[in-house]
């Protein structure tokens, strides 16, 4: 958003533009974590995988 944003910036400055249509955008916050902890298998659960996947 910060790339486009400054597009329209630059597109003003040219007086290519007149306006920034991305000036009142208010963004979702990020997740603070990437990953939610409740999802990742415990090891009992890695070791089950394990022996249950195929060779190849």
């Amino acid at each position: 958003m910060k790339m486009v944003t400054s597009l329209f910036q630059t597109a003003i400055k040219e007086k290519r533009r007149a306006d920034d249509p991305t000036q009142d955008i208010k963004l979702p916050r990020s997740a603070t974590h990437a990953v939610d902890e409740d999802d990742i298998p415990t090891l009992h659960e890695v070791d089950l995988m394990a022996k249950r996947i195929s060779p190849q």
